[in-house]
């Protein structure tokens, strides 16, 4: 015979089921409406009264989703994983999240950050093959011709008939050609002296492939030697560009940066301490390379010259016979 605190008790329990069974059910009904911020508030009743509710944890990071509010979302699916890492359930709906998140980002051309979260999806789910022609169709937005080929290959890996990659890997073949054929070319002015020339040679070969990075860093080289080599003070400041441009593809090298200092040089001749410290960079990249020999003489030369010139002055001031 039951005992009437085990009735008691048993009614409680039902109570609680149906309380529980309630509220899900309402934050059901508000998130099948769209009504997300109504339904988080019923979820989140429920993990007042169970904080390890596994269900209301996903169930919450799907309201999240919905409302583009991601690292909310990611949140209430690692306290899911806490309370069950074993759940099947939550790994779908993460990755329902990212994708959703990726997607996001590219609607609104912000196709780095899209780009960064298929790369989650890729080391996350690395099975699932089909994210890398969206991962491809990015970096070829973005003109990184060498990650889109390598991702459209992994497509071809998956799905030998996919014809988008198919096209895509033979377009790209085809840039390459071209921009090899202007980058030699580039190279050929180049060695003779012709910088204007193959400044334009450089640039046509990474308009045909944008992420060409040799190329560009040659471009830039070359087109900074051509403003150094006509001399004009006001060609100097386009040579200082170029060859800060260098600089940024290629900050150990210290070509760029011997010819920026010869720049600056030439720009105020009167200036012998601005050259000064790039000088010096020059040595620091490369002790034992021509630059750095030729950089220890402009060193001398500059030093040598200034108190030259600071003697004169100091006499010229003086009233001295000079």
């Amino acid at each position: 015979m039951r005992t009437r605190s085990s009735i008691i008790f048993s009614v409680l329990f039902v109570f609680l089921i149906q309380c529980t069974a309630s509220k899900y059910q309402a934050g059901d009904t508000y998130y099948s409406q769209g009504d997300f911020d109504s339904a988080i508030a019923e979820y989140q009743k429920l993990l007042d009264n169970d904080p390890l509710n596994y269900n209301a944890y996903i169930k919450l990071g799907d309201c999240y989703t919905a409302k583009n509010e991601f690292r909310k979302a990611y949140e209430q699916y690692d306290y899911a994983k806490q309370v069950d890492s074993d759940g099947p359930e939550v790994k779908s709906h993460y990755l329902n999240a990212l994708l959703k998140e990726a997607k996001f980002y590219e609607e609104q051309g912000r196709s780095k950050m899209a780009i960064e979260t298929y790369k989650t999806i890729t080391a996350e789910y690395p099975d699932l093959k089909s994210i890398y022609a969206d991962l491809a169709r990015l970096y070829e937005s973005r003109g990184l011709i060498e990650k889109s080929r390598e991702s459209y290959k992994k497509t071809i890996e998956s799905d030998p008939e996919n014809k988008e990659a198919a096209e895509a890997l033979d377009r790209f073949e085809t840039m390459t050609e071209e921009a090899k054929k202007h980058f030699e070319e580039g190279e050929s002015y180049f060695k003779k002296g012709m910088f204007y020339e193959a400044a334009d040679s450089y640039k046509m070969a990474v308009e045909a492939k944008a992420d060409f990075k040799e190329a560009e860093y040659k471009m830039n080289i070359a087109d900074g030697r051509h403003h150094l080599k006509r001399g004009r003070v006001m060609e100097m400041w386009r040579a200082i560009e170029s060859f800060g441009n260098a600089m940024s593809i290629k900050p150990e090298n210290p070509e760029p940066v011997f010819y920026l200092a010869q720049a600056y040089e030439k720009k105020n001749r009167k200036d012998y301490e601005t050259p000064l410290p790039w000088y010096r960079k020059v040595i620091e990249l490369a002790p034992g390379s021509e630059f750095a020999i030729e950089s220890k003489k402009r060193i001398d030369y500059l030093k040598e010259t200034k108190a030259k010139m600071d003697k004169f002055y100091k006499k010229k001031k003086k009233g001295g016979d000079f």
